[in-house]
């Protein structure tokens, strides 16, 4: 098989995986702050071991350290609100919720780059509106706390994608990534005893085995392994090919749902509509950002 092509393949098998997260939070029962911790432990035991395998930690300096864990602190709450949305509405409504990114990217990004704002970017990312209001006005009153929280993960996740473009200019990926999960575990970690405080009855242990499972493939398979391949990926593959496939996230998260948490019966016809709206929105996204950048 030729490389390009396995490269593909690897891309979009993480893809799936990615997609498949919001499946397992969804059955885990343990509630998003435990899961997220977690999550995080295992993620960064894992990745800690193939780094000390492959020897790829770089060095950084104290104050690019603290941008990259201020940065890892935003990781971490946005993993919280998107697993938050999840458990307050279910998993369609969560990875719907973080679809709307591009639409804060295209405010964002101008800012954390200190350039002009792109008008057609704007114009481009406010297409996903008509999508939200057609599934907002539909949407089961008690999905409704779930939506909103969804779209504030999607900010969050516009926010520190923002910042990790200037940060990959400080070191390599996999230091990063370990650097920042390590500070949003630390912060997880200080405030469970808090959050305990006022959820006595919340449980911080996974439930039985289904439940050790789910967390295992959540964080070896669909955080490490889909993060590996996406890295694998990248070296032989364009940025536009990553962004733009990238956008079919959303889209397996709902077909997921739909077959195997039966989620059609909770949502209406409108919502799968709005869905479509806003997938073909935010692939039309990449697609203008790819040639307008050829033509610069």
């Amino acid at each position: 098989m030729k490389e390009p092509l396995r490269s593909y393949l690897a891309l979009h098998f993480s893809i799936i995986l990615f997609g498949f997260t919001a499946i397992l939070g969804a059955v885990i029962s343990l509630s998003a702050l435990p899961l997220v911790w977690w999550r995080i432990l295992l993620t960064v035991i894992s990745l800690g071991f193939f780094a000390k395998l492959t020897s790829v930690f770089k060095q950084v300096s104290t104050k690019n350290i603290l941008f990259i864990c201020g940065t890892g602190g935003i990781v971490g709450l946005h993993w919280l609100t998107f697993y938050g949305s999840i458990k307050a509405s279910n998993a369609s409504v969560g990875v719907l919720a973080l679809a709307a990114t591009p639409l804060f990217t295209a405010f964002l990004e101008p800012l954390v780059q200190k350039r002009k704002v792109n008008i057609i970017e704007i114009i481009l990312s406010l297409l996903i509106i008509p999508g939200m209001i057609l599934i907002v006005r539909t949407l089961p009153t008690k999905f409704l706390d779930g939506f909103l929280i969804g779209l504030f993960s999607a900010f969050l996740a516009s926010l520190f994608s923002s910042l990790n473009q200037k940060l990959t200019l400080l070191s390599d990926a996999i230091t990063l990534t370990y650097l920042e999960l390590g500070s949003a575990l630390i912060l997880i970690t200080i405030a469970i005893p808090f959050w305990l405080t006022f959820n006595p009855n919340e449980a911080v242990i996974p439930q039985g085995t289904n439940d050790w499972i789910y967390i295992a493939l959540l964080a070896f398979v669909c955080t490490s392994l889909a993060y590996s391949l996406t890295l694998h990926a990248m070296k032989q593959l364009s940025a536009y090919t990553v962004s733009l496939s990238m956008t079919l996230e959303p889209l397996y998260g709902i077909v997921f749902a739909w077959f195997l948490l039966n989620e059609n019966e909770q949502l209406t016809n409108s919502f799968y509509w709005g869905s479509l709206l806003i997938i073909l929105s935010v692939i039309i996204y990449p697609i203008y950002k790819f040639y307008n950048n050829k033509r610069i």
